[in-house]
C-alpha cells in the first residue's frame, strides 16, 4: 500500500539532508520534503506558527518523519492537527532543546546564546560549524560531516529571517506538557553519541509519549538518517507497516 510521507529537516540544512535516506528507500509511497526555513516565511518565532505552515502544506493524511527542530514542529502539528497526522518518526528529538533548572538533558543555555553571537556576526561560517557539532560522536564522523556541510543553507544571509526565527524556535519552545498529549503512534530513533541532544531526551519522550517507541542507534550521532540511512529505512518501514 502506497503512503503518503512527509519529511521536515532540522535547522540550518535545506532538503538534500534526506537525500541518504530517500535513496535507502525500499518502498513505492509518495513523499514530500518540507523545507523547514520555506515555512518560516508564513511562521513567527512559534514552534506553533510553524505547525500550521506545515499542516497547510502537507496532504490530508501522512504520516511525518522529521529531524531535530523538525521533530519538535511535527509534534507540535501531531498535537494540534492530529487528524491528519497519522504516525510519527522523530530523529534526533527532544521536548526541550536548551537546559533548565529541571531540564539538565539539554544545550546550556551560555552555550546556546554564544552560539547564537556567532551566528549573529557571520552565518555561513556558524551553519559551517554546526554541521561538524551534528556529526561530533558519529563513528562515521567525517562521512557525516561532509554530507552534512554539503546540506547546510547556502544564502544564510538570504534566508537569515527564517534561521533566525528557528533559532527562537530552539531556544524558547518546551514541548514537555504536550508530549504527553500526542497520541499518534511514534518511533523515536536517537543516537547513542548524539553530541547536541542527549539520549535522556529521547528517554524521557519515550516515557511521556503514550505510544512511543524508542530505537536507539549505538553508534549514530546527532544525524543517525546520514549516517546509517539503509538501517533508518529498514526501521521506518518496519514501523509503519
Amino acid at each position: 500500500m502506497t503512503r503518503e510521507l512527509v519529511l521536515l529537516n532540522g535547522w540550518g540544512m535545506t532538503q538534500a539532508v534526506w537525500q541518504p535516506l530517500v535513496a535507502a528507500w525500499p518502498e513505492d509511497d509518495r513523499v514530500q520534503r518540507i523545507d523547514l526555513h520555506e515555512l518560516a516565511a508564513s511562521a513567527s518565532a512559534r514552534l506553533a506558527d510553524f505547525a500550521v505552515a506545515a499542516a497547510e502544506r502537507a496532504p490530508r493524511r501522512c504520516s511525518v518523519v522529521a529531524w531535530s527542530l523538525g521533530a519538535q514542529i511535527a509534534m507540535q502539528w501531531a498535537h494540534d492537527v492530529p487528524a491528519q497526522v497519522e504516525r510519527l518518526v522523530l530523529i534526533a528529538a527532544t521536548p526541550r532543546f536548551v537546559a533548565s533548572d529541571d531540564w539538565p538533558a539539554g544545550m546550556p543555555s551560555s552555550v546556546f546564546d554564544a552560539y547564537d553571537d556567532d551566528f549573529a556576526r557571520d552565518p555561513s561560517a556558524a551553519l559551517a560549524r554546526f554541521a561538524m557539532l551534528q556529526a561530533r560522536g558519529d563513528a562515521n564522523m567525517s562521512a557525516v560531516a561532509r554530507a552534512l556541510r554539503a546540506a547546510v543553507c547556502r544564502d544564510a544571509d538570504e534566508v537569515r529571517p527564517a534561521l533566525h526565527a528557528g533559532l527562537r524556535c530552539l531556544k524558547d519552545s518546551d514541548l514537555r506538557a504536550c508530549a504527553s498529549k500526542v497520541t499518534q503512534p511514534t518511533r523515536l530513533i536517537h543516537g547513542a553519541n548524539d553530541g547536541l541532544v542527549p539520549i535522556a531526551a529521547a528517554e524521557r519522550l519515550s516515557t511521556d509519549m503514550r505510544h512511543a517507541q524508542l530505537h536507539v542507534m549505538p553508534a549514530a550521532g546527532h544525524a543517525p538518517h546520514v549516517s546509517e540511512p539503509a538501517s533508518v529505512a529498514a526501521s521506518i518501514v518496519e514501523f509503519l507497516r
